[in-house]
């Protein structure tokens, strides 16, 4: 973490209070295992002036906070050296999609520069991460994400060729320009000022957001009734192995998201919770949420039961199946642990007075990580077009039961929509068209048709 956003963390903390607390989280948009390779977007270093605008949906986002950091895809090492003179915008939009110039069109208007720099090597294929000069504040209330990246060298750099996965977008939701020695665009204005129109392209480049964003945690009422049993001696999960009596100054809540080194989990993977409750009692219970949709909320979808047990010792309750969903939010979330005397925990209790009930409630930090790449369902599924390239008629075929082909223009217009496995191009040019494969299991994959 950056000095910067450690400072903001530790001073919201202080200010909020232990139940509100600012949580980094990534937000990708874009299908990582895409097929599609763009040389142009985010930028073109092989020309001397690059721009690009895209465009990405709050809907995509579906988030409010501060962006702090942008990530693009790079598709491999490839001649993957830093590239500099670059300039990053950003703005909320009112624009669903790009129309021909839309920054000749609308101009400047509105964009807030964020970075200036380059964009740094990478030494293996992934995510490469530019760090913010200005945090810009984004509301998903407000609009849509208007992303624009300008660079300005001398000469090109031929020996500098980034390619970046992108995900195919209709509508258009990215503009691009770039050109050798032709100073299309005033970088030196105040603010920058496109002097011709930028055009439409599908390829919108992947995008990956750090975005900052403050969560508030219902409080939990207590006294000292974990005195009288049902304390929670013991929480062992993903790293975190945390043992404690009666909470301090005996009271029956105490959150450890500061003191105790946080869990270590990745999507997609599943982990033991083990609690140790000294005296539950005639059947005791114990129940754990892992925020996994980061939104302040222990929701009954994120509540794990560990059963009820019979004892007055000290006894362990375990369960060996917390799955972390592959739709779980990235980054820094929060895990409530609840031990009950005499009862079950059920999903509704997250937040419920502890008084007479005994037990005790306790919060740790859970830092969630993106699953590793590497051969994906998607991957597994084998697709062949055959005549490709083409004059007239190409046949799709696929081990895996087809639900729609959809087919484009090399400008982005959908041209073709169905089952029909058989594509018929005479009656269009020659080019490149994209093809997008929906299955009836829910994978989608993206291929192209050249028409000769």
């Amino acid at each position: 973490m950056n000095t910067t956003l450690r400072a903001i963390f530790f001073l919201t903390f202080s200010l909020l209070g232990q139940n509100s607390i600012l949580q980094a989280q990534t937000i990708t948009i874009g299908n990582e295992t895409s097929n599609n390779i763009t040389n142009d977007a985010p930028l073109n270093a092989v020309y001397e002036k690059s721009a690009s605008e895209s465009i990405y949906l709050s809907s995509e986002i579906n988030t409010s906070g501060t962006i702090t950091a942008l990530s693009w895809q790079h598709s491999s090492t490839f001649n993957a050296a830093a590239t500099n003179n670059l300039k990053v915008y950003l703005k909320l939009s009112s624009l669903n999609s790009l129309p021909t110039g839309a920054v000749g069109t609308t101009d400047f208007a509105g964009y807030t520069e964020v970075y200036s720099g380059s964009l740094p090597a990478i030494a293996t294929a992934g995510w490469n991460t530019i760090t913010l000069n200005t945090p810009f504040a984004y509301n998903k209330s407000a609009g849509n994400l208007s992303v624009l990246v300008v660079r300005d060298a001398a000469t090109k750099d031929d020996n500098n060729y980034p390619r970046f996965r992108a995900t195919t977008t209709n509508p258009n939701y990215l503009s691009r320009k770039y050109s050798n020695g032709v100073n299309f665009f005033n970088p030196t204005a105040q603010p920058w000022t496109s002097t011709t129109s930028m055009d439409r392209f599908f390829y919108r480049p992947n995008l990956r957001l750090t975005m900052a964003t403050t969560v508030s945690y219902c409080p939990i009422g207590n006294n000292n009734s974990c005195l009288y049993g049902g304390t929670v001696t013991n929480v062992t999960f993903a790293g975190i192995n945390n043992t404690t009596e009666c909470s301090q100054d005996n009271y029956s809540y105490i959150d450890y998201t500061q003191a105790v080194n946080g869990a270590q989990v990745t999507k997609g993977t599943a982990y033991t919770l083990s609690v140790t409750v000294d005296n539950p009692g005639n059947s005791g219970g114990v129940g754990a949420w892992i925020d996994f949709n980061k939104n302040g909320i222990f929701e009954s979808s994120e509540f794990f039961s560990l059963g009820t047990q019979n004892s007055s010792n000290s006894t362990v309750f375990s369960s060996a199946a917390i799955q972390i969903p592959a739709t779980a939010q990235t980054g820094t979330t929060r895990m409530r642990i609840r031990s009950k005397r005499l009862t079950g925990v059920t999903a509704a209790e997250s937040c419920e007075f502890i008084g007479s009930a005994r037990g005790e409630v306790e919060d740790y930090t859970v830092n969630i990580a993106e699953q590793p790449m590497g051969v994906s369902d998607f991957d597994k599924t084998a697709v062949k077009i055959y005549p490709n390239p083409t004059a007239n008629v190409v046949t799709i075929a696929s081990s895996e039961t087809i639900k729609t082909i959809s087919v484009y223009t090399p400008l982005g217009q959908q041209i073709i929509s169905g089952k029909e496995n058989q594509i018929d191009l005479s009656a269009y040019t020659q080019g490149i068209y994209p093809v997008k494969i929906e299955f009836e299991n829910g994978q989608i994959q993206f291929k192209k048709i050249i028409k000769k």
